[in-house]
């Protein structure tokens, strides 16, 4: 049986693309009373999130929840049209798979080690943890910011997220890499594997998909040359 609760999204929350941040649309499922009835006390997880449209303004989107089979569930953020921004799929990651593949010789490996003083991590803070480090390092090792990316007309946009979470109580310091493994989609799409650990082990493991945009037509487009060394080491 479908289950809905009701959000309400205020400006503060927006990011400087005018967007609700990525981690966000996790923020809103896992403060719904139907996630945290299934999932609040699991220490596993599986999720697949799809973002399927931005969401541009502030006002109530309803959470939608649907059971699927024994130990999953899907969740859908809607608005009062009933059109659809994001959903997510949740499983009890009963036997994770929490490992990272290789770093391709040709990609910038991102990596960022810091302390937190968070007492438990929940897949929204993951989400924010990685994006935020991949901007911290882009500024740190090639002086680039959001903002001077905004400046040459470019922005990311990411379209999917697909991980494992071990939520680990109280860890002290994180180790955060990723990298881009390759572009697809005509040079549109950057594909992105990541890990988190911490002294007490593997925390997260999984990739994100990541479109870039044009911030005058709001569309897809191919990533300029001129940006690849921020991803690549052979960037011509």
């Amino acid at each position: 049986m479908e289950r809905v609760s009701t959000a309400s999204l205020q400006p503060e929350m927006f990011d400087i693309y005018g967007h609700l941040p990525s981690h966000s649309y996790m923020e809103l499922v896992e403060s719904s009373p139907h996630f945290i009835e299934n999932f609040g006390e699991k220490s596993l997880l599986a999720l697949k999130i799809k973002y399927r449209r931005s969401i541009e303004s502030g006002g109530d989107y309803k959470i939608h929840k649907s059971p699927t089979k024994k130990d999953e569930h899907f969740f859908e953020i809607k608005n009062d049209a009933g059109h659809s921004f994001c959903s997510v799929l949740v499983q009890d990651g009963a036997h994770p798979r929490l490992e990272a593949t290789e770093t391709p010789p040709e990609s910038h490996l991102y990596l960022s080690n810091y302390k937190t003083d968070r007492k438990s991590f929940r897949a929204s803070d993951v989400i924010q943890d990685l994006l935020l480090k991949r901007v911290e390092y882009a500024q740190a090792q090639f002086n680039e910011s959001l903002e001077s990316l905004i400046q040459r007309n470019v922005g990311f946009y990411v379209t999917e997220i697909d991980f494992t979470l071990a939520k680990l109580e109280s860890p002290n310091s994180i180790s955060c890499q990723s990298w881009v493994s390759r572009l697809s989609g005509g040079n549109m799409i950057l594909n992105v594997p990541f890990a988190l650990s911490t002294e007490l082990g593997p925390m997260a493991s999984g990739h994100l998909k990541a479109a870039v945009i044009d911030i005058s037509t709001k569309k897809p487009t191919p990533l300029p040359k001129n940006l690849r060394n921020l991803f690549f080491k052979n960037a011509t």
